[in-house]
């Protein structure tokens, strides 16, 4: 009996243990970032049998929206916020170039990042990280029992970030270099058999247009095969990389960027179905699968990497944005366009997480890309930091993880700076790295206009600088005290813009004043200055600001419609319309311009020219309210009644809350005989605005 006793007594024990141990079962990531991708685009997808992988997880575990961030919706900012947990501000990347040591632009690497990422946080906690292809992750930086394979090895949109740069620091460690480089396919391997799934072209086309060594110094910019040649060799390679580390390396959590998503969008969502008015048919026949088949080869890289681990791993994906698609695609008649990538952007991206511990079929709500590093660091069992601006998304939970209580340090930093990298010399060969081929690609895929045009994101303030360039006589501040680490005049706006959409003023201009105490010939940072000036008041040194930007740039297209306002205010309708005439000969992609034009028309009493303009414009910018209300105005005038009514109801379901188009809407209902319904939209506009 004493001897049962025993045994039994002996089994609770060690069942007790096993109990414990797997409480505290060791955790294992696999991070898995698509750029661009947006749900609007794989749903169907989804439905129609064609991404299992990403089917699978997301029914097996929590997904939703992740919203990118309202500032500086850039690749290299956004995803150096998802690996850091802090905002640009912070962390310092503001743009895909830098100031190299000659002055020279160079790619944006992991030395310009100011804070810790969470490689260089799980590292210090004595967790082994795998990463590959990470935005601005070389030269490869010593995270200790962990892997870097930088993004060196492949293309982003601008080209190659490793250009010129030595080969032992394009991975950590650095005898990993050959093996991995060796997995990566040449550009011109990328054949007719690889592409033909994607494009519609014999091959003997595709032989005549594809890079190859023998027929091209180098890939061409300008040409979109060249690009997909690029696009689909780093997807590849990466893939072919992540599965050596993941098979040879005993990790904690692995990270694996694919960025060709967004781009392959970039180049080719505006021929996907349904083909657009102005999309030539021939071109909607050979490109308009493109994208769906970028999208399923996704799919299937993501099966790949799931091949090489088990069920003990929690699996996350994400993307930093969404991608206009279907009716909200903006207007573009340029095969590549070079007028603004923010345009085809959704604010939406993807979340999906799947593994030990997470709610399986849950929707996820409210989260966002800072959340995204709190959220690993505490599955990982590491303190969040309390200066990071995300939190732990613990809705996704399980009670067993939910109960769990979330740790917290005030900050992973070092007071004295970053430590974690080891100091290096960085060298580039400038004949290697070609800055204007990089600024080049920049243009086809939209991040950079190849002329000057006005900022349309967002901002609650007017853009902000001051015709003096060093010392603001109000505060006493220099702008030496605000842009810190910044170094190319791209990064300097960046933050200045980040310091406008928070409000503050005095910082922003401070950054501005730099950028004319470096640069007094940038004409765009006098426009800047100047509209600062007006929302403080002051157009006599507004003015004269815009004067000085002229006459450094008399094309300058932020001034030239900063001016067309001014003149419409002022009731000035025909230089008005020159403004804007001589803005939209400059830059023919963006809506603002066309609105304004319209609208200035439309006082003038040219209806038919301010129809012809405002469905332009609608066209441009489908989710536009002002183009829909100003285009409902104009066939409201014309007597145009039905186009009116749906026009005005279109621009309410954009800005419900419109009292004047609720007030205009009414009045097509006056002159329907509607009075019932033209009675309760005056009752419903007057409550919104009662004066």
């Amino acid at each position: 009996m004493k001897k049962n006793l025993f045994i039994l007594s002996f089994l609770l024990l060690v069942g007790t243990f096993v109990f414990l141990g797997s409480q505290h079962q060791r955790q294992k990531i696999l991070v898995i970032g698509v750029d661009g991708v947006d749900w609007r685009v794989a749903n169907p997808l989804i439905d129609a049998g064609l991404m299992p992988n990403l089917e699978r997880l997301r029914n097996q575990g929590s997904w939703g929206d992740l919203m990118t961030l309202h500032d500086l919706p850039l690749s290299p900012v956004i995803w150096t916020s998802i690996a850091t947990g802090k905002v640009p501000s912070k962390h310092k990347i503001t743009w895909f170039l830098v100031d190299g040591p000659d002055g020279k632009k160079v790619p944006v690497g992991s030395h310009d990042r100011a804070v810790e990422a969470i490689w260089n946080i799980c590292g210090d906690h004595d967790k082994s990280v795998g990463v590959v292809g990470w935005w601005a992750t070389a030269p490869a930086e010593d995270i200790g029992d962990g892997v870097i394979i930088s993004d060196a090895l492949g293309y982003h949109g601008f080209g190659s970030t490793g250009q010129g740069l030595a080969d032992e620091i394009k991975t950590y460690p650095s005898h990993l270099y050959p093996q991995m480089a060796a997995l990566m396919s040449p550009v011109q391997q990328i054949g007719y058999s690889d592409a033909q799934r994607f494009f519609n072209m014999t091959e003997e086309e595709y032989t005549s247009e594809a890079y190859s060594p023998s027929t091209h110094p180098r890939p061409d910019a300008r040409n979109p095969i060249h690009l997909f040649q690029e696009y689909l060799s780093t997807t590849l390679g990466y893939t072919k990389i992540s599965e050596r580390v993941l098979d040879n390396f005993d990790l904690d959590m692995f990270m694996v960027y694919y960025e060709a998503t967004d781009s392959m969008s970039h180049l080719f969502m505006k021929y996907a179905p349904p083909r657009l008015p102005w999309i030539k048919e021939e071109e909607y026949l050979r490109y308009h699968k493109a994208v769906d088949e970028y999208y399923v080869l996704a799919d299937e890289e993501i099966g790949k990497l799931l091949e090489h681990i088990d069920d003990d791993w929690t699996v996350v994906v994400i993307s930093d944005h969404g991608f206009r698609s279907g009716p909200r695609r903006p207007k573009s008649v340029h095969t590549i366009d070079v007028q603004g990538a923010h345009l085809d952007h959704e604010p939406e991206g993807i979340f999906v997480i799947k593994g030990p511990g997470i709610r399986e079929g849950h929707k996820v709500s409210g989260a966002n890309v800072m959340d995204v590093c709190p959220t690993l660091l505490h599955l990982l069992d590491i303190p969040v930091a309390t200066d990071m601006d995300g939190r732990v998304l613990d809705q996704i939970f399980k009670p067993e993880l939910a109960e769990r209580p979330i740790q917290y340090v005030a900050t992973h930093e070092n007071p004295d700076g970053r430590s974690t990298t080891k100091p290096i010399t960085i060298q580039r060969n400038p004949d290697e790295f070609r800055a204007n081929d990089a600024i080049s690609r920049l243009q086809t895929l939209g991040y950079i206009s190849s002329k000057k045009e006005p900022d349309q994101s967002p901002h609650p303030h007017p853009h902000p600088t001051d015709e003096t360039p060093t010392t603001d006589p109000e505060t006493g501040t220099t702008s030496e005290e605000t842009v810190g680490a910044a170094t190319t005049v791209e990064q300097i706006a960046n933050l200045a813009r980040i310091h406008l959409r928070n409000g503050d003023i005095a910082s922003a201009l401070e950054s501005f004043q730099k950028i004319i105490e470096l640069h007094p010939e940038n004409a765009d940072a006098w426009v800047q200055v100047g509209q600062i000036r007006l929302y403080q008041g002051r157009p006599g040194q507004a003015l004269r600001c815009f004067i000085q930007a002229l006459s450094l740039d008399p094309n300058n297209v932020a001034v030239l419609m900063q001016l067309a306002e001014l003149k419409a205010r002022q009731g000035r309708l025909g230089e008005a319309v020159q403004h804007y005439n001589q803005v939209i000969s400059l830059q023919s992609r963006l809506a603002g311009p066309y609105i304004g034009l319209g609208d200035a028309l439309q006082r003038l009493g040219r209806l038919a020219d301010a129809k012809r303009v405002l469905t332009h414009a609608s066209e441009l910018e489908p989710s536009s309210f002002h183009a829909k209300y100003n285009l409902g105005v104009v066939h409201l005038r014309l007597g145009e009644l039905p186009r009116a009514k749906y026009l005005f109801e279109q621009a309410l379901e954009i800005l419900p809350n419109s009292a004047i188009a609720k007030n205009n809407l009414a009045q097509v209902a006056v002159q329907q005989e509607n009075e019932a319904l033209a009675i309760q939209l005056l009752k419903e506009a007057s409550e919104l605005d009662p004066m």
